[in-house]
């Protein structure tokens, strides 16, 4: 997800629950940074954020808001029984949000466990107002580790989303057309050359797959990347991987399974072109790392 723009400048940070992470910055590579942080301004626009849930990561309470340089909530999208992941502001200034939407009376017989589903949702928002204009939806078994994480809009119009329940990455036009797809199962799984390079032999158990829902990749992130490639976080997998869209195959791997020196279940790695690297929200080792990418 990157820096965007809605209305005033803007900048998107993704909270969940008492956790925070930033995912954009307000200042420029260069700038010399006031000494004394009485002397520091506030940003002079308006900030984007979401809220996965209120309390704690289990509730399904979260909501997206933008608040002023106040501290003042100026808009809020707050859709009931529902966690909220990704948002971004778009060049026309409306907001897409990756939403997963908690069931129990709706649910789809393929996908309910217990009575209980998750309805997945990325939605563009006509912002101020919070009338849904497009959306693209599916439907997903329990929510643990089954939610939408990362949706992206890129420039040809279509929107890039990541299926964590499915292990996959994909596009869709606004028709809701797919129009590429990632699997992990065909590239990443036991068998696969970057199996066999890169997990080593002595885990391999840790890395292989447990049944069709369990939380084997965990892959939370989508990015395209100015080459036309997709960038990928594979959280479970301590690694992000660069991926060719022409013929799906994986063209680089930043970090390595349990090499957890580098990365360890990683969110929202933001590649940064100009320097040849990698800003990552590295989770579990509760820092945040720029590495460089080679």
């Amino acid at each position: 997800m990157e820096t965007a723009r809605l209305v005033v400048p803007l900048v998107v940070v993704l909270l969940a629950g008492s956790f925070l992470g930033v995912q954009a910055v307000t200042h420029s590579p260069g700038d010399t940074l006031p000494a004394n942080p009485d002397e520091a301004r506030p940003y002079p626009g308006d900030t984007l954020i979401g809220i996965q849930a209120k309390g704690w990561f289990g509730n399904d309470n979260g909501t997206a808001i933008v608040v002023n340089p106040e501290g003042e909530t100026v808009w809020k999208y707050d859709p009931p029984n529902s966690r909220v992941f990704d948002v971004e502001a778009l060049d026309d200034g409306n907001v897409l949000a990756s939403v997963a939407t908690v069931e129990t009376d709706d649910c789809p017989p393929r996908v309910a466990d217990g009575g209980r589903c998750v309805h997945n949702r990325v939605v563009e928002l006509d912002y101020p107002n919070t009338t849904v204009v497009w959306s693209y939806d599916w439907w997903d078994v329990f929510p643990e580790h089954h939610e939408v994480h990362d949706a992206d809009r890129l420039s040809t119009g279509e929107t890039a989303i990541v299926d964590m329940g499915n292990n996959r990455a994909f596009t869709v036009n606004r028709a809701g057309e797919i129009t590429w797809q990632w699997n992990a199962t065909e590239h990443i799984s036991e068998g696969t050359p970057f199996f066999e390079k890169y997990v080593p032999e002595g885990s391999a158990g840790e890395f292989r797959q447990k049944g069709p829902e369990s939380d084997w990749t965990h892959m939370n992130d989508i990015d395209r990347l100015d080459n036309g490639n997709y960038q990928l976080s594979i959280r479970n997998f301590d690694v992000v991987v660069e991926v060719d869209p022409e013929t799906n195959e994986i063209v680089d791997v930043i970090g390595s399974p349990t090499r957890h020196s580098v990365m360890n279940e990683q969110h929202n790695p933001m590649r940064i072109e100009s320097d040849g690297t990698l800003l990552i929200a590295d989770s579990e080792n509760d820092r945040v790392v720029e590495v460089d990418v080679e």
